[in-house]
């Protein structure tokens, strides 16, 4: 994420849906840092479709086919 900051960013737009990352100053062990927490969705980034194959073939060759019915409209 560091090489590409601007895909990134739109990412963890895209995950965080308007809601904000919460930041907590902390220290441990004599470390100072941040804690953080936020909500993201991951909803909208793996939306799609997968399709089934209308036939299926033995790695060898077509000897044995296997038809699957289509069900369903097509334009």
């Amino acid at each position: 994420m560091t090489r590409h900051t601007m895909h990134a960013r739109q990412l963890l737009r895209k995950m965080l849906r308007g809601r904000p990352i919460l930041f907590q100053p902390t220290e441990e062990n004599g470390e100072v840092g941040y804690r953080f927490r936020g909500d993201v969705s991951i909803s909208e980034l793996l939306a799609g479709l997968a399709g089934l194959p209308l036939m299926v073939t033995s790695p060898t060759g077509t000897v044995n086919s296997w038809n699957m019915p289509f069900v369903g409209c097509a334009a």
